[in-house]
C-alpha cells in the first residue's frame, strides 16, 4: 500500500468498518472533502479485527441498530487495537446506546443526523488522543438527542 500523506502534514487514517455500501460511499465522500483525513479502506464487522495491517488512526465503526453486535464488535476491536480510536456512527442517537457505546471502548459517538457538523471533530479528537500514545476516553461532547 502506498502512502499518499504529504510531507509536511500528517493525514488521519480512518478504516471504515460498514456492510452497507451507500453509507461507505456517502461517508467517504463527506471525508474527501477535508485534507487532514484520508479513508484507507472499508471493511465489514467480520473483517475488521483481521485489518491490522492497515494501520488505521481511526476505526469509523457504522452501528446497525437491526444488529446488536455492534457493541461486541467495539469490544473486540478496543482488545485487538488498543492504540486505534473508535468513532461509533449511528441512526439511533439514544442516550443508552450512545453509553453503551462510550462503555464498549468508543472514543466518540455520532449520530448519523449529525455526520456533517460532528464526524470530523470526532475523528480528530479520537485520533489526537492515540497518537499522543494513550488510550482513547470515552467523548462526552456528543449532543444529546
Amino acid at each position: 500500500m502506498t502512502n499518499s500523506v504529504d510531507p509536511g502534514k500528517d493525514k488521519i487514517h480512518v478504516l471504515l468498518v460498514a456492510h452497507n455500501p451507500i453509507f461507505v460511499f456517502i461517508t467517504t465522500r463527506v471525508m474527501q472533502e477535508h485534507d487532514e483525513v484520508t479513508v484507507i479502506g472499508s471493511v465489514t464487522r467480520q473483517e475488521a479485527v483481521q485489518a491490522t495491517s492497515l494501520r488505521p488512526d481511526v476505526i469509523l465503526l457504522d452501528m446497525d441498530v437491526s444488529d446488536p453486535s455492534g457493541i461486541e464488535t467495539i469490544s473486540l476491536l478496543r482488545g485487538a487495537l488498543p492504540q486505534v480510536g473508535i468513532v461509533a456512527l449511528s441512526m439511533l442517537n439514544a442516550a443508552s446506546y450512545r453509553q453503551a457505546a462510550l462503555e464498549a471502548g468508543a472514543a466518540a459517538f455520532v449520530a448519523k443526523s449529525a455526520i456533517d457538523t460532528d464526524l470530523l471533530p470526532a475523528i480528530s479528537r479520537a485520533a489526537r488522543v492515540t497518537r499522543n500514545g494513550k488510550p482513547p476516553a470515552p467523548s462526552h461532547q456528543e449532543k444529546e438527542p
